[in-house]
């Protein structure tokens, strides 16, 4: 038998295993699939196949026989390199960490990398990419969102319109506070790209100023989850509410850098903020 397919095999029965010991990983129940979604609208036919009609085994053993097609027939591969390497020590130990028991020579570094990811959440980036094609991320794990994310972009329409959104908020914030240019219609890929040249170019930068976006970036992000503004008692600010906040703090000599010190402010700038008001 074929190593891989082996692997595949091994690591299906594993993972059904895992299913029966360990109830709802990832945030869903054993057998069942990804959450229903809507397909985006530039999706070819084959493309509004939802994963949801899949369990997530089945997802996963369709992408592994996938890598191995394209390996088996060299072709130019949309899997890394490293996906058909031995399984890492690191990786069978969190495996079995995570209950899932499978011995050294029977899975690849990449499926290793595919069971694992189903119990951390959806990369950041990821989730990004199937909110703007409007597709539900709730639930979704990192390894599901990967894939997703891949097929999406697999599709050319999809790709363009991806690179052809508008900037993102941040991003504009970003250039404003350094002072770079921001033209009308800048795009995502374009702000981006700014914001990698200046980086670049960052060795004479002001580090106070450097440290003061850093804290701002870090806030922003914080306020940004829901559980952490309901642990601080806040409604959702803007980032200009943010940023005029740290800047009031900085200006009476208080700590712009202490998210409860921001809290308060923003509360005392805009007491409609405060959750229950």
């Amino acid at each position: 038998m074929d190593y891989f397919v082996f692997a595949v095999v091994a690591a299906v029965v594993a993972y059904y295993m895992f299913f029966r010991k360990n109830k709802n990983p990832g945030g869903y129940n054993a057998g069942n699939a990804p959450p229903q979604r809507q397909s985006p609208a530039t999706s070819s036919d084959s493309d509004r196949q939802l994963v949801s009609n899949k369990s997530q085994i089945d997802y996963l053993k369709a992408q592994w026989t996938a890598a191995e097609k394209q390996r088996d027939s060299g072709q130019a591969s949309t899997f890394p390199e490293w996906f058909f390497d031995p399984v890492t020590e690191r990786q069978l130990k969190r495996l079995k960490s995570d209950g899932t028991e499978i011995s050294g020579g029977a899975v690849t570094k990449g499926a290793a990398s595919d069971l694992i990811g189903l119990r951390e959440p959806i990369e950041e980036e990821d989730c990004d990419l199937l909110k703007f094609f409007k597709l539900s991320t709730k639930g979704m794990n990192q390894t599901i969102g990967r894939y997703e994310a891949k097929r999406l972009l697999s599709n050319l329409e999809n790709e363009a319109a991806w690179k052809a959104r508008p900037a993102e908020p941040m991003q504009k914030e970003y250039l404003k506070f350094f002072g770079l240019p921001a033209p009308k219609g800048l795009t995502a890929s374009e702000a981006q790209k700014l914001i990698a040249g200046h980086t670049e170019e960052a060795e004479g930068w002001d580090e106070k100023k450097a440290a003061e976006w850093e804290a701002f970036e870090s806030i922003e992000n914080d306020l940004a989850d829901p559980e952490t503004r309901e642990d601080y008692n806040i409604k959702k600010p803007s980032l200009t509410a943010i940023r005029e906040a740290m800047a009031v703090l900085r200006a009476t000599g208080q700590d712009a850098d202490d998210i409860q010190a921001v809290v308060d402010q923003l509360i005392e700038m805009k007491p409609e903020l405060e959750r229950g008001s």
